[in-house]
């Protein structure tokens, strides 16, 4: 696949990056089909308010199908989620049986508030992998670099501090990566992007 001139640095620099995945203003994607792959993905953004425009890595992850994990992602960062919504439920018969309210699931809630805060969204395809175990090692490694605001790796934490986003890259911030350094794979280029990332 053709590298691009990464849309998160500033016009002019010759530095190469990920592959963008292009998301229009009304949400609809571009050359998306290049990426029904296995691999690690992205979600780059800026916030809607404030003073603060640069980039945020706000999640990263793996899958057997990057196309259709960002899809999904997409549309739940472009719906309207409805709390206590009714539903019906229906036997196998096809008989309504009772009707409950239904709340958002987490991961609604979560791209609705992203929604709710950015802006400029950028997926990027950070890289093509097939081991499931060589994936997971990426996305650890590329999350705790840019320290993905809404990354989690497995279970959350039931506490912790509030986000502070101009702190957010302090030396103060704890980081714990889950993944060996030194035994990622592709990490040069890797660390290249984030070298200019980090730099912005």
């Amino acid at each position: 696949m053709k590298k691009t001139n990464c849309e998160l640095f500033s016009i002019g620099t010759q530095t190469e990056c990920f592959n963008i995945i292009n998301v229009d203003k009304m949400g609809k994607m571009y050359n998306l089909d290049n990426y029904k792959k296995a691999g690690v993905w992205a979600l780059f953004a800026k916030q809607k308010l404030g003073e603060n425009k640069k980039w945020f890595c706000l999640q990263v992850g793996q899958s057997k199908d990057i196309a259709y994990e960002i899809k999904i992602d997409n549309e739940r960062i472009n719906e309207n989620i409805v709390y206590n919504r009714e539903k019906n439920y229906v036997n196998q018969f096809k008989q309504k049986i009772f009707s409950y309210s239904e709340n958002p699931s987490i991961q609604e809630m979560l791209y609705n508030h992203i929604n709710d805060n950015y802006t400029d969204f950028k997926f990027t395809c950070v890289s093509l992998e097939e081991n499931p175990k060589i994936r997971k090692e990426i996305e650890s490694y590329f999350a705790c670099k840019t320290r993905a605001i809404y990354w989690r790796n497995g279970r959350p934490y039931e506490d912790g501090d509030l986000l502070n986003l101009n702190e957010h890259f302090n030396d103060s911030v704890k980081v714990i990566s889950f993944a060996e350094p030194d035994k990622v794979k592709n990490k040069k280029e890797i660390d290249e992007f984030l070298n200019c990332f980090l730099s912005l």
